[in-house]
């Protein structure tokens, strides 16, 4: 749901008047995260990625993916704002243990602990108490699903846990939580500059990721098989090569893009019945982001719920009028949490 919420409004944003659609990267953007498992099982290892890009004019300071050594397990009403003060609290209790020279609970994370020492004060920068990298495992609780509260309307009983990470061009800081604060907009993590200075939007992306446990249903990724740039596939690795756009018609300068999915991604929904031909199967869609002008669209679907393979799907590339090269970005997403990506270089002569 809350990723076709997203398709959205980064299709509505593509007709903003003057303003760069979101589509277009300029900053550290994260825009997609994968698991391996999009819906788990009670007692799962799950790997999550991020697909994290630095698409900044100026790159002096690298950008790293940083998660945070904790997983929240079952939020109150699955908000994750909520988990926040959760962290707070279980942060100044292991601070506290280690400070008065108690017992520390079994299995307590160093990581984690180092960071329950940072939220007492004894240091600023706690980059290093952070995990780094674009994957992160979450361990689904065994009592994932039981310790979750029934949802009405829900296909079935789920349990969920959520990661959290930080794609910054800094170091990380710990931000004081306030746990009467419920709009979620405090976050507990920020990114500052070698003189302390906190970084702005451009140069970070605070971010998270939500794996769903069910005991009987289960969900797979899109699998992408091919794309294909002007009605020929291509290797994502050697990208297209297009010539400059002399034309005031943007219509001369267009190419076709297209990502092919197989029907086998289109998957039915548990819980559905066949005669429910609105709801049975996934939605599934295409997000485009690229940092060398733009697509037509932000968004293409791909299969319908109900019809399935959407024709006309393909999107179109414009290319600009001056020489130069860039990266397009193809994100597959379905409506479980399911999603894969591919990128190519475009070079433009």
């Amino acid at each position: 749901m809350g990723r076709a919420f997203f398709m959205i409004v980064v299709i509505a944003a593509c007709n903003s008047g003057d303003f760069d659609p979101v589509s277009k990267l300029t900053s550290v953007r994260v825009l997609a995260t994968i698991a391996d498992e999009p819906f788990a099982k009670p007692g799962d290892t799950v790997t999550v990625e991020a697909l994290a890009v630095d698409a900044r004019a100026d790159r002096t300071r690298a950008m790293h993916v940083y998660w945070l050594p904790w997983v929240c397990n079952n939020p109150r009403a699955d908000l994750y704002y909520a988990c926040f003060a959760q962290l707070g609290a279980q942060l100044a209790h292991l601070g506290e243990l280690k400070q008065k020279g108690l017992p520390l609970p079994p299995d307590t994370p160093p990581a984690l602990l180092c960071l329950g020492l940072a939220s007492l004060g004894q240091t600023k920068d706690v980059t290093a108490c952070l995990q780094e990298g674009s994957k992160f495992t979450i361990n689904v609780p065994a009592n994932a699903v039981t310790s979750h509260p029934i949802v009405e309307g829900a296909a079935a009983p789920y349990g969920l846990s959520i990661g959290f990470y930080i794609a910054c061009t800094g170091g990380v800081r710990l931000l004081p939580v306030d746990p009467t604060n419920v709009s979620g907009q405090t976050l507990p993590l920020g990114c500052f500059d070698d003189s302390g200075a906190q970084l702005g939007p451009e140069d970070y992306v605070f971010g998270f990721t939500r794996v769903y446990a069910y005991d009987d249903i289960t969900n797979n990724n899109p699998v992408i098989d091919r794309v294909t740039f002007d009605g020929k596939p291509i290797v994502p690795s050697q990208g297209v090569i297009v010539p400059r756009c002399t034309s005031k018609n943007e219509s001369d300068c267009e190419h076709v893009v297209d990502v092919q999915v197989p029907d086998s991604s289109w998957e039915l929904v548990a819980g559905n019945s066949d005669s429910d031909t609105a709801t049975h199967h996934e939605e599934i869609w295409a997000a485009y982001f690229h940092t060398i002008d733009k697509t037509k669209s932000a968004g293409r679907i791909l299969f319908d719920p109900s019809a399935g393979r959407v024709d006309g799907s393909a999107n179109r590339f414009i290319a600009p009028s001056v020489a130069g090269n860039g990266v397009v970005w193809i994100v597959v997403h379905d409506n479980r949490d399911g999603a894969a990506w591919t990128s190519f270089p475009v070079y433009v002569q």
